[in-house]
């Protein structure tokens, strides 16, 4: 563990294979995954920049972030039933409560989710 970093394990679709495959071949960073140099992590205003240059690109036309972007999967994992355990694992969160303040955001969005049941007219 350099300069106290957490190491994680992080899924990804298995589409993104080949893009992370080209990715490091080309850039081959030397101890994280996004270096602004060797060795030396990118800075949060690095990121943040890269995500809204990529979004401007892309057309998009709300804002995005990084936190946008984390909370959207968060959101997307806990409203797929994964496990609040596994999630904390993979955000790197140190303790379960921090993990689960999500899991109450997410809760009244769930009242949100199509439910076919409501579509049953029996008279």
């Amino acid at each position: 563990n350099k300069d106290n970093v957490i190491i994680r394990k992080v899924p990804f679709d298995s589409s993104i294979r080949p893009l992370l495959s080209t990715y490091l071949k080309k850039v081959n960073p030397s101890y994280y995954l996004l270096e602004s140099k060797p060795n030396q992590k990118c800075s949060p205003a690095s990121i943040y920049m890269a995500v809204e240059t990529a979004s401007i690109k892309a057309r998009v036309q709300y804002n995005v972030n990084p936190q946008i972007i984390r909370r959207s999967a968060i959101f997307t994992l806990i409203t797929h039933g994964v496990d609040i355990s596994i999630i904390k694992t993979i955000l790197g969160h140190g303790e379960l409560r921090v993990t689960s303040q999500y899991k109450k955001m997410a809760q009244p969005n769930l009242n949100l989710v199509y439910n076919p049941i409501q579509d049953i007219h029996v008279f």
